[in-house]
C-alpha cells in the first residue's frame, strides 16, 4: 500500500538510494529530484463519542482520498498518503511550494468538509532527505497553529526563532523565563 511504503520513506528505513526509486516507482512517485513534504492534520476534532468517533473515520478516510488527489493533480510525480491522523506528501521543490500547499489545503478542506492545517519542510536533494523534511514539516504544522492561528499552512523555512525555541523543552522555557524574569 501506499501508506506502508510513504512509511518506510519517512522513517528512514535502512535503504540504498536505489531501493528508494524502486519504491517509488511502483507507485508513479520520482524520488530522484529535490522535494519538499507536506504534512496535513484536520483541525478541532475533539468529540469521542462512538458514532462521532465513526463519522471521523470515515471523514478521515475520505480525506485522504482527496489529499492524494489534490496533490497529484499538482503534482503527478508526488507521493500522498495518510499515515494515522496525519495526510503526508512529497512533492517536487521545483515549483511555488507554498502556493501548491494552500491549493491542496483548500482543496481537502472544501471536499472533506472540514478545517486543515499544513506544514512544509525546507528543500532537500532526493530520498535520503524525506525523513528530516518529515520532521520539520510535523514542526511547522505543530508551531503554525500557536503563531498563525488555526488551519495555517506554515513552512519551516520561515519560523525563524521559533525554529530553535521549538527544540528547546517546555520545562526548559519555564525555568528560563523565571530566572530571566522573575517568579
Amino acid at each position: 500500500f501506499a501508506s506502508n511504503a510513504l512509511f518506510e520513506l519517512i522513517t528512514g528505513s535502512d535503504f540504498e538510494s536505489d531501493e528508494y526509486a524502486t519504491l517509488g516507482s511502483g507507485f508513479g512517485w520520482d524520488l530522484e529530484r529535490d522535494i519538499v513534504v507536506l504534512v496535513g492534520r484536520r483541525e478541532g476534532t475533539t468529540d469521542e463519542s462512538p458514532i462521532s468517533k465513526r463519522q471521523s473515520r470515515l471523514a478521515d478516510e475520505r480525506a485522504i482520498e482527496f489529499w492524494a488527489s489534490a496533490v497529484r493533480s499538482r503534482d503527478r510525480s508526488g507521493a500522498a498518503a495518510g499515515l494515522g491522523s496525519e495526510l503526508v506528501a512529497v512533492i517536487g521543490a521545483g515549483k511555488d511550494v507554498l502556493t501548491t500547499a494552500r491549493a491542496v489545503q483548500a482543496e481537502v478542506a472544501q471536499y472533506a468538509h472540514g478545517e486543515y492545517a499544513v506544514g512544509i519542510s525546507r528543500s532537500y536533494p532526493g530520498p535520503s532527505g524525506i525523513p528530516t523534511a518529515y520532521q520539520e514539516a510535523r514542526t511547522a504544522l505543530r508551531l503554525g497553529h500557536r503563531v498563525s492561528g488555526a488551519s495555517a499552512v506554515t513552512a519551516y523555512g520561515e519560523l525563524g526563532l521559533f525554529r530553535l525555541l521549538a527544540q528547546v523543552g517546555d520545562e526548559e522555557l519555564r525555568a528560563f523565563a523565571e530566572e530571566t524574569l522573575g517568579p
